[in-house]
């Protein structure tokens, strides 16, 4: 049981199928065009106190080979809640025809803190149970390279470098180290489809390593299904769709598999709201895939 508790400190989950920039700082700038997005993700529906994040982000084109992004992050599990700001900026080369090259560098602060106030306890107004029992304040760095043309790319990211561990619990690391490779190629079908496919392999260090297998299905670049496996734990369905040439709305849900839990099976749900920005003509002639979402 306690593996599966830590497992919720990492608050990226499925996230990054709808925000990419999650997931490296490389991303920042390279999806074409200027966007911001909205996600909320509430984990454990319908179980009290389950794990919710919500992010903020901008992913910024500020020059034909610099961009910029910014995300702002609230994360709640129970008594546990964690902040987190990061600041990512890349630069992209072009190395052939339709193929670019991008390495993004990150800085971010977390503020992480367990209260004990709102328990449920047998003994009311129990001083050990008021305030809050930790807080931890902590800056970090995370790195990331990635290529790509207009149908594939490839990308590796190394999100944050340190591994933080409680105060009072220096055992337990409630943030890990993380490594993440990744790949995704677009299929044309006629003229009207699209099919996306990409594989993550993902390492918290010293303690888990997964694989992602994600395909989406796009009819006309408005319309969008996708399916999501986790392997050895979750599956997942989305849709999705472009319902102006600046708004997009997307909805994700995932569920463990059965064998993980006694009572039941929860479903994980996630909404995203992005807004395109127009650019100008001249930043339009760079190419880039839709890389995830």
């Amino acid at each position: 049981m306690s593996q599966e508790v830590q497992s919720q400190w990492f608050p990226d989950q499925f996230a990054y199928n709808l925000n990419s920039l999650l997931l490296n700082p490389a991303h920042a700038g390279n999806e074409g065009e200027s966007t911001v997005r909205i996600i909320g993700r509430y984990n454990f529906f319908g179980f009290d106190n389950g794990p919710q994040m919500q992010t903020v982000s901008g992913n910024i084109k500020v020059h034909q080979n610099v961009g910029l992004g910014v995300s702002v992050m609230d994360y709640r599990s129970g008594p546990m809640a964690t902040q987190r700001m990061t600041f990512d900026g890349s630069y992209k080369i072009r190395l052939g025809n339709k193929i670019y090259a991008s390495a993004g560098l990150r800085a971010m602060y977390w503020n992480h803190s367990l209260s004990l106030s709102n328990l449920k306890r047998t003994v009311q107004n129990d001083p050990a149970f008021n305030g809050i029992y930790n807080r931890e304040d902590m800056v970090d760095i995370g790195a990331g390279l990635l290529l790509y043309g207009d149908k594939s790319f490839f990308g590796v990211s190394i999100p944050q470098v340190r591994n933080y561990k409680e105060s009072n619990s220096p055992e337990f690391a409630f943030m890990r180290r993380t490594y993440h490779a990744y790949a995704g190629y677009t299929f044309n079908i006629k003229k009207t489809f699209k099919l996306r496919t990409n594989i993550l392999f993902r390492y918290f260090e010293d303690y888990y390593y997964g694989v992602d297998l994600n395909a989406q299905l796009s009819y006309l670049d408005k319309i969008h299904f996708g399916t999501y496996l986790r392997l050895d734990r979750s599956i997942g369905i989305s849709a999705g769709m472009d319902v102006s040439r600046h708004w997009y709305l997307g909805y994700l849900f995932n569920v463990p598999y059965a064998d993980q839990f006694k009572y039941g099976i929860p479903v994980s749900n996630e909404f995203s709201i992005r807004f395109k920005f127009k650019q100008p003509a001249l930043e339009q002639q760079i190419i880039s895939p839709r890389f995830f979402d």
